[in-house]
C-alpha cells in the first residue's frame, strides 16, 4: 500500500508537470497547525479532547478555466487525539495525567476547486484524500513534576491499520506578490471515513489545518 501510495503521488506529479508550461500551472510549498481529534464507538463514554500538531508538504495546482481547477496537497500530517485528566498508577498514590495518541500520516488530498476575485483570488474545494501511517505514539504525562513521562513509539502499526481515507473540504485565499508568486492562506478538513482501529470498535479521525504557503505560477 505504501508503494502505491508513493506511485499516485509520482504521477500525479508527472501529471501536472505536463502543464508546466501554461500559465494555469501552479506549484508551491506550505506548512501550519491542525487541529486534531477523533470520533467512534471505541470512545463510548469517554470523549477525546483535542491534540494539535502540524504539517508540511506541497500545493501543486491546475486551472482548467478562469474558475475552475484541481488542486493536490501532498504533506505529512501529525494527527491524533488527547485524553485529559486520566488516572494512572505509576505509584502509590494515584497520579492525574493525560494520555496523547500521535499519529503520523503521509496524507495526499487532492480536491477540485472553484475560484473568485479579481486580485486577491478567493477559492472553495472538495475532494478525498488517502493517508499511510508512518508511525503511532503514545505519551503518557503525569500532572505532578515528580511523575515521569512515559512514550511508546512504533512504525509497524500494532494497533491501527496502515491506509486511512475520507473527505477534504477547503477554503482560501491568495494574495499577490508579483505576477509569479502569492501568499496562500487556506483552511483544510480532512474528515476521516475510515475505521483505523485494528481491533475492537471504530476509530475515525479528522484534522482541522491552518496552512500558509508561497505559490509559484508558471508565465
Amino acid at each position: 500500500m505504501k508503494q502505491f501510495l508513493i506511485c499516485s503521488l509520482l504521477l500525479l506529479s508527472c501529471y501536472f508537470s505536463s502543464f508546466s508550461q501554461q500559465k494555469q500551472f501552479e506549484f508551491g510549498l506550505h506548512s501550519g497547525v491542525n487541529l486534531n481529534s477523533a470520533r467512534g464507538n471505541a470512545f463510548t463514554g469517554i470523549k477525546p479532547g483535542n491534540l494539535f500538531g502540524v504539517h508540511f508538504g506541497f500545493d501543486i495546482g491546475y486551472k482548467f478555466s478562469e474558475h475552475i481547477g484541481l488542486r493536490a496537497m501532498p504533506q505529512l500530517d501529525q494527527n491524533g487525539w488527547a485524553f485529559r485528566s486520566l488516572y494512572f498508577e505509576p505509584s502509590l498514590p494515584l497520579q492525574k495525567g493525560d494520555a496523547l495518541s500521535r499519529l503520523t500520516y503521509l496524507n495526499l488530498p487532492v480536491t477540485a476547486n472553484y475560484s473568485f476575485g479579481r486580485k486577491i483570488e478567493y477559492s472553495l474545494g472538495v475532494g478525498l484524500f488517502g493517508g499511510l501511517l508512518l508511525d503511532e505514539l503514545l505519551i503518557v504525562k503525569p500532572d505532578k513534576a515528580s511523575g515521569s513521562t512515559l512514550t511508546h513509539s512504533s512504525t509497524s502499526s500494532e494497533n491501527y491499520k496502515r491506509l486511512n481515507y475520507g473527505l477534504s473540504i477547503s477554503a482560501g485565499a491568495q494574495f499577490p506578490f508579483s505576477k509569479r508568486l502569492k501568499l496562500s492562506v487556506a483552511v483544510l478538513d480532512n474528515l476521516g471515513l475510515a475505521n483505523i482501529n485494528k481491533t475492537g470498535e471504530s476509530i475515525k479521525t479528522n484534522a482541522l489545518s491552518a496552512m500558509l504557503g508561497i505559490i509559484f505560477q508558471r508565465k
